[in-house]
C-alpha cells in the first residue's frame, strides 16, 4: 500500500497500526504532498512545513465466511498395538501415518494400517479417499 503518492519532501516520521486494520502516520512536508485523494500544500510561505498525523484504514475483505472445519476420522482402537481399523475407508482409500514433524512413517491402503514396529508415541493419521475430503485422526501408538 503507497500511503504518499506525490510529494516534494514528506518524510514519515511516525508509524502505528492496530488489530483493527488502522495505519496511523504522521510528519511533515515541505512543499506539495498527496494522501490517496487529499493534498497538501505547503508552498506559501517560503521554507513553509506543515506537521500531518493521518489514519488510514482499510476495508479490503479477506474472507467472506468461516474456514470449513476438517472433517474428523473414526479410527479403532485408540491407542493402537498393532493396527489401527478405518471404519469409513474404502479399497481405494489410502491410509498415511504421519509423526510429529510430518514424516511419513507408514503408508497403507484400504481400511486397516499395521503399526507393528512403529516406535511409541503420538501420530497424525490421514485418510484420502478419492472424491472425497481428506480427513485426519490423531492415534497412540503403544
Amino acid at each position: 500500500m503507497q500511503f504518499i503518492t506525490k510529494t516534494t519532501w514528506a518524510p514519515i516520521r511516525s508509524f502505528a497500526a492496530n488489530s483493527y486494520g488502522q495505519v496511523y502516520l504522521g510528519g511533515a512536508v515541505f512543499g506539495y504532498a498527496e494522501f490517496g485523494s487529499l493534498s497538501m500544500d505547503v508552498s506559501i510561505p517560503y521554507n513553509a512545513t506543515a506537521s500531518f498525523w493521518a489514519s488510514i484504514q482499510d476495508n479490503t475483505v479477506l474472507a467472506s465466511r468461516a474456514p470449513a472445519a476438517a472433517a474428523a476420522l473414526a479410527i479403532y482402537p485408540n491407542p493402537a498395538r498393532t493396527s489401527v481399523q478405518v471404519p469409513a475407508a474404502t479399497a481405494t482409500t489410502t491410509l498415511t501415518l504421519t509423526d510429529a514433524l510430518g514424516r511419513r512413517v507408514r503408508t497403507a491402503t484400504g481400511a486397516v494400517l499395521s503399526v507393528q514396529g512403529v516406535a511409541p508415541g503420538l501420530y497424525v493419521l490421514q485418510a484420502d479417499t478419492p472424491g472425497q475430503p481428506v480427513r485426519m485422526a490423531k492415534l497412540k501408538v503403544e
